[in-house]
């Protein structure tokens, strides 16, 4: 067994949801990775910042394409309102990240790696 899966099975063994001991959110957020450590310990703050323009491109595009094409004269409401649904859609995960995160003792990634382990970085 290779020590990544052995840490995503004693994450998930501590509580911490299955999604969140995998380093990337979904196959866009691979393209903005810098790490391969889990997402309960990467910062929820940068999470949200990853995120949110992926949310509100994707649905503002959907919306355009769909209907808004048809009334193009209301762009700074489908504008703000595509902000507003990818702020609000990528805070759901740095809410889970943030609380998995204080169900572990709210450590960080070298130091719970230290104790648990023995070393710094297990790539």
């Amino acid at each position: 067994m290779e020590i990544s899966e052995f840490i995503k099975l004693y994450l998930i063994e501590k509580g911490v949801p299955r999604d969140l001991t995998k380093p990337h959110i979904d196959i866009f957020s691979r393209w903005f990775a810098n790490s391969s450590k889990p997402l309960v310990f990467q910062s929820p703050i940068k999470t949200f910042f990853k995120q949110m323009p992926l949310y509100s491109l994707t649905w503002g595009s959907l919306m355009w394409f769909t209907s808004w094409s048809n009334s193009p004269e209301e762009w700074i409401t489908y504008i703000v309102s595509s902000l507003l649904f990818g702020a609000i859609l990528g805070l759901y995960h740095p809410c889970r990240i943030h609380m998995a995160h204080k169900k572990l003792g709210a450590i960080s990634w070298e130091e719970w790696c230290s104790s648990n382990y023995g070393f710094t970085h297990p790539d």
